[in-house]
């Protein structure tokens, strides 16, 4: 079963209202906004996470795993990616990296 601000996401996704789904996800607690976002489709997920300030992808993306995470910084530019590699929490970070497999 969705919860309200999921459906409400989705429905802002869907019709490409980015402001208005990133004051959702801002007006959120994190863990909350990570749910939220994770529950829509993969390629709406990639399509808000280009969007979001870096503060918010920075705090949002540390409550994925690993992968998912590494998938959504690929979303991005290189230039983009490295900002908010360095906006992740430092913990979050060392944790990011730690996980990821020796080639990547």
């Amino acid at each position: 079963m969705s919860s309200p601000i999921t459906d409400t996401l989705r429905e802002a996704v869907s019709q490409s209202h980015w402001d208005e789904a990133i004051a959702l996800l801002q007006t959120s607690e994190t863990a909350q906004a990570a749910a939220a976002l994770s529950a829509l489709p993969f390629d709406q997920q990639q399509s808000l996470f280009r969007h979001l300030p870096l503060d918010l992808a920075a705090a949002v993306i540390a409550h994925f795993p690993y992968y998912h995470q590494y998938v959504l910084l690929h979303s991005l530019p290189a230039e983009q990616m490295r900002g908010l590699v360095d906006k992740i929490s430092p913990d979050d970070r060392m944790r990011f990296f730690d996980e990821l497999p020796e080639e990547a």
